[in-house]
């Protein structure tokens, strides 16, 4: 299931309406999972909410039972604001970034094998993007960034694991 039908599986649920009663300081964040570029399939939704007043996260794992997550600290600089994902903006779903990615996987990594993927739709500089990190058959990671509003590419860059820190 797409991650719109998903969102919408979640706020038309009695789990999620009990907890929204509870949680009005919470708000959309991400979409998250992984993919499998070989059955090319993606995994269960993850959907993250921020909670501002305790600065974590908490998430919904989307899968046939809908399953709350234990709130979670996450890690940023302290005063720094964590954005909202506005889900009208959203006009690239992730079968539109993937077409994108392997655009530039053409032109720029020709010769690399993707395999899996892990997969967040996200705010990062102020843009709704598709973040798509691909682990490769050589064990170095491609990180892609799709704009999920236009579909235009962000950002792309290879990795190693050594690099990993960098990614965000």
């Amino acid at each position: 299931m797409g991650f719109k039908a998903e969102y919408l599986r979640l706020i038309d649920s009695n789990e999620f309406k009990k907890w929204e009663k509870e949680n009005k300081n919470c708000y959309l964040t991400s979409f998250s999972s992984m993919y499998d570029s070989f059955s090319n399939k993606i995994e269960f939704w993850t959907i993250g909410f921020y909670d501002s007043k305790k600065d974590g996260m908490i998430s919904f794992l989307m899968q046939d039972k809908i399953t709350l997550e234990k709130f979670d600290e996450i890690a940023k600089t302290p005063g720094t604001k964590v954005d909202e994902l506005k889900i009208d903006k959203i006009k690239i779903d992730f079968e539109g970034a993937l077409e994108k990615v392997k655009e530039i996987k053409k032109e720029f990594y020709k010769n690399r094998m993707l395999t899996k993927a892990f997969v967040v739709l996200q705010v990062f500089e102020g843009k709704q993007v598709w973040n798509i990190s691909f682990l490769t058959g050589s064990f170095q990671l491609i990180n892609f960034k799709i704009n999920s509003e236009n579909g235009d590419l962000v950002s792309h860059e290879l990795m190693s694991f050594t690099d990993i820190g960098k990614i965000s």
